[in-house]
């Protein structure tokens, strides 16, 4: 029985610190000093502008946008504990860099590192496998720059959408991998799924969900600035000069880019704060409670150590999130500090 408990009990810790770090990425968004790209100094920041592609724009392969980043989602028609869901096989990102400028149209900039970036970009456009043509999972992450095997270049006909069947979906493309693609090929309902066979002729209900940002896009990003030295850089015709800033993320801090301000933008980590905490909390008093049932106490587990037990996943969340919240602050106070303000 003790042995059991145990394992509850480090479960549950697991979870709970997975909660804690979610509830400390949290809490340094909601107190990191909010910026324009004229003002931005180096550290844990949010700053709002529109974002832009530093070279040419890229063209999104379904819909054929000219883009500053766009995702992928190839979904299979399935049927769950409530009823029939679209779940995602496979999907990925674009990946590199791009320019976050003013909204008043001035040259101040910031270079935004979209690599694994967290990104919400809002509605989608959904095209049902059909309706793909010849388009392929292979041809997909190829266009998006993902590392796959050797995999024959094939031209992409955009022009064989038709616009009637493409419709808007309110589908978020947050916490999308953007450059690795898993070593085993992704799997369906039937078995393993050939990248290289046309979606259209995949067996059962198939769907493609693409969403970009167009370029000039208003877009909340958080993230940490660092400094990359003095570049010039061409972007819509516009330079930039001087030491140039860029948002990145972290080990901890992932950086977030949304088009739907704040709120959308930190909902993904209040989730992974919540069902961490959630879920640790659950295991953890469910160890708690064999520990108090009749024939499961250890002569060690008495009332003392029930209580401490209880206790000490509330003091772990209030030490990490009073940590995150010192922190934000010491570093909001450095920014200010370097600005004069």
């Amino acid at each position: 029985m003790i042995g059991f408990v145990i394992f509850l009990l480090t479960l549950g810790g697991l979870f709970l610190w997975l909660g804690a770090i979610g509830v400390a990425a949290l809490l340094e968004r909601l107190i990191a000093p909010r910026h324009r790209p004229a003002t931005l100094t180096p550290g844990l920041a949010t700053v709002t502008g529109t974002l832009h592609a530093i070279e040419e724009p890229l063209e999104a392969p379904l819909s054929g946008a000219r883009c500053a980043w766009w995702s992928y989602s190839l979904e299979e028609r399935r049927r769950g504990r409530s009823g029939w869901i679209w779940f995602a096989v496979a999907r990925g990102a674009t990946s590199g860099t791009a320019l976050l400028r003013d909204d008043d149209g001035s040259p101040d900039a910031v270079r935004v590192d979209l690599h694994d970036a967290r990104v919400s970009a809002g509605p989608g456009l959904t095209v049902p496998a059909a309706q793909a043509g010849a388009l392929t999972l292979a041809q997909l992450e190829r266009l998006a720059g993902l590392e796959t095997t050797d995999i024959e270049s094939t031209d992409i006909e955009t022009t064989d959408i038709e616009a009637t069947d493409i419709e808007a979906t309110d589908i978020e493309s947050t916490d999308i991998e953007s450059r690795e693609v898993a070593a085993l090929p992704p799997r369906s309902r039937r078995g393993a799924l050939d990248r290289d066979q046309p979606v259209a002729t995949l067996e059962g209900r198939w769907r493609i969900v693409e969403t970009h940002l167009s370029p000039g896009t208003p877009v909340w990003v958080s993230g940490t600035a660092r400094r990359v030295g003095a570049d010039v850089l061409a972007a819509g015709g516009q330079a930039v000069s001087g030491h140039l800033l860029e948002l990145t993320g972290s080990v901890g801090r992932p950086l977030v880019v949304s088009t739907g301000g704040l709120r959308r933008g930190v909902s993904d980590l209040v989730g992974m704060a919540l069902v961490g905490v959630l879920i640790g909390l659950g295991t953890w008093f469910g160890a708690i409670a064999l520990l108090a049932a009749p024939g499961g106490s250890d002569p060690l587990a008495g009332p003392a150590l029930r209580i401490g037990l209880a206790v000490l996943p509330f003091v772990v969340l209030a030490l990490v999130g009073v940590r995150a919240v010192v922190a934000a602050r010491r570093d909001a106070a450095g920014q200010r500090k370097a600005t004069g303000s």
